[in-house]
């Protein structure tokens, strides 16, 4: 709500380029930037095609952005950086989902190649085909993905956690990425490559997880000034099984001696028990977007669950699993996909739905 100017409370429709759509039924919100990008396809019209992922559909293609394969034809910088700038808006606000090619992309902004405008064409493309998408929070707090149940305290904490992944042995600096979760959807959200050369899996997850750390402490912080109930440690959630043990260890071992100091500040906050730490398989890992181009259906899978897409749609599916049984429950539980188990666990705690 805000008041400028009146005695009278009115809705906000549109901020810094957002807008925001309300379903007071379901008691949800959600942030896009529609306008903002129909005024960017306008601009670029002709140029692009509409597409359903931002860097290719073909593992070819994939590999090839991942690599930042050049054609050998330079671009001019002005135009590719005005490109850059249009493009940072909308991943930086709502558009989660292209962070990671927009990242890549902007590591070339010093030396762009005329393929590297053409990718970034392509993202306004995946933009025009999915320019409603927007984040949506609040309704029913959902358990994580690659959980059965709710970690101690989320729902009290407005479902508040953090995601962190890293794709060592790509690149001698590799990609890594993070989201904070916050009722139902993502509030904060980072895609870049690491600041040092790690040389195992462990050091390179453990430096993402301490950026990963800094965000989600700073999100404790933020709810705690705005009067929100925070209760216990914050989960955070990695694939990395060495370093989701050695987190929880005191002291420091032939492993980690020689980390730097900023690396070991998600170990810190472990023992501190600010941060709880939980292992998650790799088909669970909804960061894994922010490390490589993966394919469409890990991407879609990834992205719906951090944006909250359909939202309304899942929670209408729940209430429908709990009241079914027999042929026409697994049918609705095929339907739920990734967060069945979480909704049997659910019914079973709940047995009558309350």
């Amino acid at each position: 709500m805000i008041k400028i100017d009146s005695f009278e409370l009115s809705p906000v429709l549109k901020f810094t380029g957002c807008q925001f759509d309300r379903n007071r039924a379901d008691g949800t919100i959600t942030v896009h930037m529609e306008r903002y990008i129909e005024q960017l396809c306008d601009e670029y019209k002709g140029q692009f095609e509409p597409c359903d992922l931002p860097y290719g559909e073909s593992e070819k293609e994939r590999k090839s952005f991942d690599n930042m394969l050049t054609s050998g034809v330079k671009h001019e910088k002005g135009p590719y950086l005005q490109l850059m700038g249009k493009l940072v808006w909308p991943s930086s606000m709502v558009r989660l989902d292209v962070t990671f090619p927009v990242n890549k992309l902007c590591s070339k902004a010093s030396d762009p190649d005329s393929l590297d405008y053409t990718r970034g064409l392509r993202v306004i493309g995946y933009l025009s085909t999915t320019k409603r998408l927007g984040i949506t929070f609040g309704g029913r707090i959902r358990i994580p993905m690659g959980l059965k149940e709710h970690p101690v305290g989320l729902v009290e904490s407005g479902g508040l956690y953090v995601v962190h992944d890293n794709s060592f042995g790509t690149s001698a600096r590799p990609m890594g990425g993070y989201v904070v979760m916050f009722c139902n959807g993502a509030v904060d959200w980072s895609a870049g490559a690491l600041k040092l050369v790690p040389v195992s899996s462990h050091e390179a997850e453990s430096a993402q997880a301490s950026r990963a750390a800094k965000a989600g402490i700073y999100a404790r912080m933020l709810c705690r000034n705005n009067g929100r109930v925070i209760v216990g440690a914050t989960p955070c959630f990695g694939d990395n099984k060495a370093h989701s043990i050695s987190s929880q260890q005191v002291g420091s071992t032939a492993r980690t001696r020689y980390y730097e100091r900023a690396v070991l500040l998600f170990k810190r906050a472990v023992l501190l028990r600010i941060l709880s730490t939980h292992l998650v398989s790799t088909d669970n890992m909804v960061a894994d977007i922010f490390t490589k181009a993966t394919d469409k259906a890990t991407f879609t899978r990834m992205r719906n669950s951090m944006m909250n897409v359909h939202g309304s749609l899942r929670s209408s599916l729940e209430k429908s699993f709990r009241a079914t049984t027999g042929s026409l429950r697994r049918l609705i539980g095929s339907v739920y996909g990734t967060i069945y188990d979480a909704v049997v666990t659910d019914v079973q705690d709940d047995p009558e739905g309350q």
